[in-house]
């Protein structure tokens, strides 16, 4: 300090100007100082204005890019998914398709095995049929005979009567074995070719049986007028 004052009157300045010449200095000093910042502050404004700018392009171009992205991970998404509805759609309606051709074989099965049932049924009942008819028929002829033969055995001399009337009966009863027409099933409309074919076999073969019994009698009854 005493250096200053020192300084101070040797520059021709009385020791009371000395505050007042510091503070003057303090203030050019500080002036200085703000005038340097401001230029500072002018210089680095359109540096940090710019370098803000790029950053704010910076961030926009990556948001950009962050939304493109996701939206095209969003579309990826949205054709796997869809493929993959698709295919399983298309498995779907291949397993239907596969499930209405199994129910319609099985379908198809259970009706062909109906259909053979019937027409067993219906075979089996015209057996039946005629095989009572035939049974009934020659039950009666039995019992019919062996009345006759009493009779003739009491009655010695109606010998040529007798014979007449056994020849007579013996022709009815082959008559009512033979026609069987009556009590034959008649193909229907509903049957087709092999059940209309094994109708006539079967009957064929009791025509054949019937033939057969019919002369059975005939002899029968040769035998028993002799």
């Amino acid at each position: 300090m005493a250096e200053f004052q020192v300084r101070a009157m040797a520059d021709g300045g009385s020791p009371e100007d000395l505050p007042q010449r510091g503070r003057v200095t303090e203030d050019q000093t500080h002036l200085l100082t703000n005038r340097e910042r401001n230029q500072l502050l002018r210089q680095d404004t359109p540096k940090a204005r710019e370098e803000q700018m790029r950053e704010d392009h910076e961030a926009a171009l990556a948001q950009t890019a962050y939304e493109l992205a996701l939206a095209q991970q969003e579309a990826r998404d949205a054709d796997l998914a869809a493929n993959l509805a698709q295919k399983l759609n298309v498995q779907d309606l291949e397993k239907q398709k596969q499930q209405e051709e199994q129910d319609m074989l099985y379908a198809r099965s259970l009706m062909e095995r109906e259909k053979d049932a019937i027409r067993q049924s219906r075979e089996l009942r015209q057996v039946e049929r005629e095989a009572a008819y035939l049974g009934i028929n020659s039950g009666s002829d039995n019992v019919a005979l062996l009345s006759r033969k009493e009779r003739r055995e009491r009655d010695m001399n109606g010998t040529v009567g007798s014979d007449r009337s056994a020849h007579s009966n013996a022709s009815a009863v082959s008559s009512d074995l033979s026609d069987l027409s009556d009590f034959c099933l008649q193909p229907t409309e509903d049957m087709d070719e092999e059940e209309q074919r094994a109708l006539q076999e079967g009957q064929d073969a009791v025509s054949l049986n019937s033939i057969s019994h019919d002369h059975d009698v005939y002899f029968l009854f040769r035998i028993l007028l002799q």
